[in-house]
C-alpha cells in the first residue's frame, strides 16, 4: 500500500484517499508526494551493497595498475579494498534472500566470487612465496682458492669442492669441482679439467664444441646464447642455456664460461644458475669476471697468509 504526503498540512495519510483526513484538502496526483512502500525500499539498499562489492573489486584492480605510482600502499589498498567488497557482496546476497521479491542477486554472487577469488590470491600467493624468501641467502662474496687448478674466483658463498673422475674416450678425466647454493637465490659452480696427461687429438674449436653440447645435453636445456671470448690469449666461449624446467627452477637460465688454457693442458668452466631476478644472477659477472690463474709460488703465498699465526 503506497502513502502520500499533503503539501497543505503535511499529514501522511493513504494514496487512494480522495482528501486529506486533516485539513480536508483533495489530493491531486500531480502535486502530492507519493512514498514507495516497504517492499521497493527494501530493494535499493540490495541494488547499493551489490554494487559497493563490485565497486571494490574494480578498485582492487585499479590500485594494483597504479602500482609503480604509489609503490607499496598499493598491495595493502588492494586488499582492503578486496574485503570491503566481499563483505559489501555477502550482506547484499543476504538482504536479497531476506526479501520477498529478491533483488539483483547475480550483481552480490559475482561480487562475492570476484572479491573472494583475487583476495584468495593475494593472501595465499605470498604466504607460499614467504618460505622460499625466508630461505634465499643474499651473496657474500669470498675469494676461492683452487690448489690443484692454481687459480682463484670470487665466490658468492662458501663453496663446497669434490673430485671425481669420468668417463672418456682416452679415459678416466679427471674433475675438480667447487659449488656455492644460495639456497633458492641460485648457484654457482666452478669445474677444473686436468687433461696434462691426455694426447689432444682436436683443435680447439672442436674440444669447446664439445664442451658445450655437453654442458647443454647435462642439463636437457635449449642453447640460446653463444659468443667466443679472450681469457689472457686463451680462447673460450660464453654461452647462456634454458635448462630444463622440469629438473631445474621454471624460470631459470644458466650462464657458462668454458676456457681452454693450453699452456696449462686445462680446461676450465664456470657456470651461474639462477632467475632473471635473482641477485646472483644480476650479480653473474661478478663471479665470471673473477677467474684468475695463478702460479705455484702465488698459491704457497696465498695458503701461507691465511695459516693463523700463534699468538
Amino acid at each position: 500500500m503506497q502513502s502520500r504526503r499533503c503539501n497543505s498540512c503535511g499529514l501522511v495519510g493513504w494514496a487512494d484517499a480522495g482528501s486529506c483526513k486533516g485539513c480536508g484538502t483533495p489530493f491531486e496526483m500531480a502535486s502530492s508526494q507519493v512514498f514507495p512502500s516497504s517492499n521497493s525500499r527494501a530493494q535499493k539498499p540490495n541494488i547499493t551493497f551489490a554494487l559497493a562489492g563490485l565497486i571494490g573489486f574494480l578498485a582492487a584492480l585499479l590500485f594494483s595498475v597504479a602500482r609503480p605510482v604509489i609503490g607499496g600502499l598499493a598491495f595493502p589498498a588492494g586488499l582492503l579494498s578486496l574485503s570491503a567488497g566481499l563483505v559489501m557482496s555477502i550482506l547484499a546476497l543476504i538482504r536479497i534472500k531476506q526479501g520477498s521479491e529478491g533483488g539483483p542477486r547475480w550483481r552480490a554472487i559475482v561480487g562475492i566470487v570476484a572479491n573472494g577469488g583475487l583476495l584468495s590470491f593475494g593472501v595465499i600467493a605470498p604466504l607460499a612465496v614467504l618460505p622460499a624468501l625466508v630461505k634465499s641467502q643474499p651473496p657474500q662474496w669470498q675469494e676461492y682458492i683452487s690448489q690443484p687448478g692454481r687459480y682463484t674466483m670470487q665466490f658468492p658463498a662458501k663453496a663446497t669442492e669434490e673430485y671425481k673422475t669420468i668417463p672418456g674416450p682416452a679415459g678416466a678425466l679427471p674433475m675438480y669441482t667447487a659449488e656455492a647454493s644460495l639456497k633458492g637465490n641460485g648457484a654457482c659452480a666452478s669445474f677444473y679439467y686436468d687433461l696434462s696427461k691426455f694426447n689432444i687429438a682436436v683443435s680447439e674449436d672442436e674440444m669447446l664444441d664439445k664442451f658445450v653440447q655437453k654442458f647443454v645435453s647435462s642439463g636437457e636445456g635449449t642453447l640460446i646464447s653463444r659468443k667466443n671470448i679472450d681469457f689472457g690469449g686463451s680462447r673460450g666461449v660464453e654461452i647462456e642455456t634454458k635448462p630444463n624446467p622440469a629438473k631445474y627452477e621454471r624460470n631459470a637460465l644458466s650462464v657458462a664460461r668454458i676456457i681452454w688454457v693450453p699452456g696449462r693442458s686445462s680446461l676450465f668452466m664456470n657456470i651461474v644458475t639462477g632467475t632473471r631476478s635473482s641477485q646472483l644472477y644480476q650479480e653473474r659477472y661478478k663471479f665470471l669476471d673473477s677467474l684468475k690463474l695463478i702460479t705455484s709460488q702465488e698459491m704457497g703465498d696465498k695458503y701461507s697468509s691465511n695459516v693463523r699465526r700463534p699468538e
